[in-house]
């Protein structure tokens, strides 16, 4: 196993290190199994540890170690293997960088002037002030919103849903995502809009509903486009300010399906919600 040179930061609990340029995570094992999970947190953290029950936060000092080796282990999310998320084992103990990791669970870290801002899209509760919706083919498409002017310090809540309302089961075939997302400023610069070519197939019964929020990685791909720089990675990095909220202005935001319905025929639509930065 290769090895680098790293230093940790703690306070008695296991925390982050940096190494080769990249603040790493600590996921606590079981059985050689990393548990983790990540619901409604957000903030200024200065260092955190992933359990089963969530995000721990803590302060930090610093202490100087030797040695990170890579982990002979693979990392997996949701039951499917992540083999471009690195994994280093320091002191018997497994960690992950902390922005691949966040990013891969839908999830944004911004690092500042006071450390390390962390923002999960997810939200248990979010009451919805701006909609749009449409039906077609026995679906209803929709769109929200959590308000229609956000202040520019505001994380964007927007999410879609998909429901079926026809009596007979039937089965649709789609890429993925199914609900594709498009952004697009006053200017006309444009994010989202695709999926994957890989076909999947879903039976489907009345009532049968999917949704998704908007991911921050729309964003911080709208805020890398806007910067005109060439290196993403350098561009978050590097950047000043938090890549996972929009600047001034005014944004559309669309939700579009398109998929198979049993073999038979493609079903199509779309809806959309003008939002305000402030």
């Amino acid at each position: 196993m290769s090895s680098t040179a790293f230093e940790e930061r703690s306070s008695g609990a296991v925390l982050l290190c940096h190494i080769s340029g990249k603040i790493l995570l600590r996921i606590h094992l079981e059985g050689g199994v990393g548990v983790f999970s990540i619901g409604g947190s957000k903030g200024v953290i200065l260092g955190a540890c992933l359990l089963a029950s969530g995000l721990l936060v803590g302060f930090t000092n610093v202490g100087p170690f030797s040695k990170a080796f890579e982990y002979p282990k693979q990392l997996f999310f949701n039951g499917e293997p992540k083999s471009s998320i690195a994994m280093y084992q320091i002191d018997g103990q497994a960690y992950v960088p902390l922005r691949s990791f966040a990013e891969e669970m839908g999830a944004s870290v911004f690092y500042s002037e006071n450390g390390i801002e962390f923002n999960d899209v997810a939200n248990n509760e979010v009451w919805a002030s701006h909609h749009s919706s449409t039906e077609f083919n026995d679906f209803r498409l929709q769109l929200h919103s959590e308000k229609k002017i956000y202040d520019q310090d505001d994380l964007i809540r927007v999410w879609s849903s998909i429901s079926y309302m026809g009596e007979d089961p039937i089965h649709i075939t789609h890429g993925y995502p199914l609900l594709i997302y498009t952004m697009t400023d006053a200017s006309g610069l444009k994010v989202g809009g695709y999926s994957t070519a890989q076909k999947m197939s879903k039976h489907v019964e009345k009532g049968n509903e999917v949704v998704s929020s908007l991911p921050f990685h729309s964003i911080r791909e709208y805020n890398y486009l806007r910067s005109g720089r060439h290196d993403y990675q350098t561009f978050l990095e590097t950047t000043t300010t938090n890549p996972a909220k929009l600047p001034k202005g005014t944004y559309t935001i669309s939700i579009a399906v398109d998929f198979g319905v049993s073999g038979e025929k493609r079903v199509k639509g779309s809806t959309e919600v003008t939002i305000e930065v402030h």
